[in-house]
């Protein structure tokens, strides 16, 4: 038996109903249409320090008496702080019984290491400012952690039962409260 070659014909692929070529399966589509029609969304708007503008303070002591009748010190400690909104921390007032140094840590959060700074502290009252942090913005969402390690003589009083809340609309403190009258920049 002898096998009869066949005329098959190719299957027209150039000539469909509505006249547009078909395209083989190697060919790849246009897709620059697509790409002009996909709207890229705007990347985040960067907050710079300078546009926290309001500021205000937690841990308000309720009295001078009442931080002069506190007898408990601490040689070291840790504050959290849970912003609601971005936040700059700017300066605050502590208590210290001796003369000496402090070194403050901030960490966690979107902070990728430690910030470190010191600080130099006589006895009884003493105003610091956290000009180090300026450009270190404090994202709500996270948990940072503020500790504090004194040296030398000094040691810090804790206040916690002389202020007056240690929570406002824009954050949470919690913790060893040495610090009063913190300050702080906000949207």
């Amino acid at each position: 038996m002898q096998k009869q070659k066949q005329n098959v014909k190719p299957a027209n692929i150039t000539t469909p109903k509505d006249g547009n070529r078909i395209k083989p399966v190697d060919e790849k589509p246009d897709t620059s249409e697509i790409a002009a029609k996909i709207e890229t969304p705007p990347p985040p708007a960067i907050v710079k320090p300078s546009s926290l503008t309001k500021r205000t303070k937690t841990c308000v002591l309720k009295s001078k008496a009442a931080l002069y009748g506190v007898r408990q010190t601490l040689n070291k400690g840790t504050i959290t702080i849970i912003p609601k909104t971005k936040m700059v921390l700017s300066r605050a007032k502590l208590r210290s019984r001796g003369d000496g140094g402090i070194d403050f840590m901030l960490s966690g959060g979107d902070i990728n290491s430690t910030i470190e700074i010191s600080k130099h502290v006589n006895d009884e009252e003493n105003d610091i400012s956290f000009n180090e942090l300026r450009n270190t913005i404090l994202e709500p969402g996270f948990t940072y952690t503020l500790s504090f390690k004194c040296r030398g003589d000094s040691k810090l009083y804790n206040i916690e039962n002389a202020v007056v809340g240690n929570s406002t609309d824009q954050a949470d403190f919690s913790g060893a409260i040495v610090l009063f009258d913190l300050e702080y920049k906000y949207l």
